[in-house]
């Protein structure tokens, strides 16, 4: 099972909100205007948010 995954996009008033929940010690959001790309920024912010994934694990075994 992977320990990454990401939330739908809220729609908010001008934009969006997107959290990525990263294990079980990382919670970054992305704010963006309307014209996001929501299917792009999920392909982009993957190999980010594992790079996350990987440091916040390194030395913990949970």
């Amino acid at each position: 099972m992977s320990s990454i995954s990401s939330s739908r996009p809220s729609r908010c008033r001008g934009g969006y909100v997107v959290v990525y929940a990263v294990g079980r010690m990382g919670l970054p959001a992305v704010l963006a205007d309307e014209g996001l790309d929501v299917a792009r920024l999920h392909a982009e912010s993957r190999p980010t948010i594992e790079r996350l994934n990987k440091l916040l694990t390194q030395g913990n075994p949970n």
